[in-house]
């Protein structure tokens, strides 16, 4: 069983653009929504996170075309990058 894990995890997935469009949009937005969460506040902040998040992934059911789903996971990284530096990170404070 353990081989079969380390061979499956071992294996990096070759790129492809909707991980790229996640990862562009964690990337750029994760110091600017820090940023606001120093000057709003985590009680403000935080529920912010988690409506924008549940409105991009709910907004998933309705997608009807291949760039639909690459603005949405566009928008899913930034949603993600928001809640990152305050929810589990240890260097949040």
């Amino acid at each position: 069983m353990g081989c079969v894990l380390f061979q499956v995890t071992s294996n990096p997935l070759p790129p492809s653009p909707c991980r790229a469009c996640f990862t562009v949009g964690y990337v750029l937005f994760q110091v600017p929504s820090n940023l606001v969460l120093t000057r709003l506040g985590g009680p403000t902040w935080l529920p912010i996170i988690a409506l924008s998040w549940g409105a991009v992934a709910a907004s998933f059911a309705a997608m009807h075309s291949p760039a639909s789903f690459y603005v949405l996971r566009l928008l899913l990284g930034i949603a993600v990058s928001e809640g990152a530096g305050s929810c589990g990170s240890p260097c949040a404070a």
